[in-house]
């Protein structure tokens, strides 16, 4: 919880005590619907204040408890309430207290909006561990606040981030929640913005519709394969750069920039391959298109996807000194993001699915739509590669094999070369260590390691790769380290970070830009990449069906 908020509460206890005293908690006959055909139901009320609620709860046939930060506040309870207090105990998310059983309710009601980002994963993988299979956790969000500063702090002091009830919804979702029902409340002080209250459903067994992508995919008209990378770049953002996302109302909005890079990725080996792999029906050996041309004279420069992957961390940084390397990157970038809209954007599903909207330069599309592709983003990959390569070969009047197609299409960077380039700079290191073991490391035993293995991400991003015992990292394997683990070896992964954002600053703060998206501090990044390198290994471990691996 926010440290600031916490302190607020303690300061200001009898005023917020006073306040939960007389608030009318409208939901409890959804709980009691909820719960009816349950003997002796189980709840857990996070934040709950003075406790009336629990009080309340108890006094209909509930075992329940509820847990509050304030210090201040439980004592206040204690010498009011002393019946009331044996139900309550000390806590906050994301660490909640041991309980001996799981809940088949929890509920945190205007808790949400006190959490930093960084928390808040954590914070939703708690409550999952605290709640039963098909269990209920019901929570409230305002639409809006009109009271809030700069840094979403209301006149006290509190902590009150506006989140977007679709972004929870999609981090929920990830870990085994669904929506069940939602209801608009009316602010009780008055203060002229309304609650969503949600009810999700912990569940493993929901499926999604696919139609539209599907649609997309194999039953629209195709004369070129840019509808099929359009859906791979929109895979690859849903696991790689969803901090990069922006939700407004029921719209998703995503940078084009973002997309065209990841063009640029897909397109540069099939430009550089050494038979002709066309994308177009119209595309001739003999007569190239205007992209094709741009990528020879960068390709002149810059000879493969590494070297334009390194100079772009300066291009963004803005300190690549070579004005005509600068010059031809922005024009073959353009060039893709003039591709992506007149294309794929203005003719899937009739232009009704994606708009591109040229003042922000993001493309919208529907919230409905984003979640297939967070929930199902490594499915959908792999039958867009496969309809890719199958669109080459029909347009390539088979010559080119579909088996052969898929081949280029897999490839991208050299893990080889990045991870060479790590193991000489570890070494330059006093004082090496296994990130996992704390073992002294040497030419003879150090392996470079991906956090969360290349097999599940194709990530090679500095801030995944660590110095690591060779033995040790035999064993590791393709097992995605635990939230446990992580939080175990937190001290020796921030300070491997801290040692490549100094050897390698404008690589390092590019990558972790990519990643953290609009939850990046230049000066407070590594809390908040920690948080999010743990829910990033989680929620992959979650869909892929990984083993975790807790050191053993």
């Amino acid at each position: 919880m926010d440290k600031q908020t916490l302190e607020t509460y303690d300061r200001l206890t009898d005023k917020y005590f006073n306040r939960q005293e007389v608030f009318n908690h409208s939901y409890l006959s959804e709980i009691n619907f909820l719960l009816k055909d349950l003997v002796q139901p189980s709840v857990l009320d996070i934040g709950t204040g003075s406790g009336k609620f629990v009080e309340l709860l108890q006094g209909q046939g509930y075992q329940a408890v509820g847990i509050e930060p304030s210090g201040q506040m439980l004592e206040i309870v204690s010498e009011r309430f002393p019946d009331r207090a044996k139900n309550l105990k000390a806590g906050s998310l994301p660490q909640l207290p041991k309980f001996e059983n799981t809940f088949d309710l929890i509920t945190a009601m205007a808790v949400i909006p006190h959490i930093p980002r960084s928390e808040l994963f954590l914070s939703f993988l708690r409550i999952k561990e605290n709640l039963k299979t098909n269990g209920y956790f019901i929570f409230s969000l305002p639409d809006s606040r009109t009271d809030l500063d700069f840094n979403s702090r209301d006149k006290d002091g509190r902590l009150q981030i506006i989140y977007s009830k679709n972004e929870i919804y999609i981090i929920l979702e990830q870990l085994g929640f669904y929506l069940d029902k939602e209801l608009i409340l009316q602010d009780e002080e008055g203060r002229g913005w309304k609650w969503s209250v949600s009810i999700m459903k912990l569940s493993h067994s929901q499926a999604l519709p696919l139609d539209r992508i599907d649609s997309i995919l194999n039953r629209e008209r195709k004369t070129a394969t840019y509808k099929p990378a359009l859906l791979r770049a929109l895979c690859d953002i849903a696991l790689e750069n969803q901090n990069l996302v922006t939700y407004e109302s029921e719209m998703v909005l995503i940078p084009l920039r973002l997309i065209a890079e990841k063009w640029v990725v897909y397109f540069w080996n099939l430009f550089s391959a050494p038979v002709f792999l066309p994308q177009v029906s119209s595309e001739l050996l003999e007569k190239p298109s205007a992209l094709r041309k741009t990528f020879s004279l960068l390709q002149s420069k810059l000879l493969t996807l590494d070297d334009f992957l390194d100079q772009q961390a300066l291009l963004r940084s803005g300190k690549l000194i070579d004005l005509d390397l600068q010059k031809q990157m922005n024009l073959y970038i353009q060039q893709w993001e003039q591709t992506i809209v007149k294309g794929p954007i203005k003719y899937s599903s009739e232009g009704n699915l994606f708009q591109y909207l040229p003042k922000q330069q993001v493309i919208s599309l529907p919230v409905s739509i984003w979640r297939e592709f967070v929930l199902l983003e490594s499915w959908i990959r792999d039958a867009v590669i496969l309809r890719w390569a199958e669109e080459m070969e029909r347009i390539s009047r088979f010559t080119i094999r579909t088996g052969q197609a898929i081949d280029y299409l897999m490839m991208g960077q050299k893990v080889e070369r990045k991870q060479g380039m790590l193991r000489e700079l570890y070494l330059k290191k006093t004082s090496l260590l296994c990130v996992w073991t704390g073992k002294s490391l040497h030419p003879q035993n150090l392996d470079i390691d991906h956090a969360i293995p290349y097999t599940y991400w194709k990530n090679n991003y500095l801030w995944n790769l660590f110095p690591a015992d060779a033995t040790f990292n035999r064993k590791k394997r393709d097992h995605v380290p635990s939230s446990k683990f992580l939080r175990n070896r937190e001290n020796a992964i921030r300070e491997n970070w801290a040692y490549l954002a100094h050897l390698r600053p404008n690589q390092f703060d590019f990558e972790i830009r990519n990643f953290l998206g609009k939850y990046y501090e230049p000066n407070h990044w590594a809390g908040t990449l920690f948080s999010m390198f743990e829910e990033a290994a989680e929620t992959i471990a979650s869909r892929r069906g990984a083993s975790r691996w807790n050191g053993d």
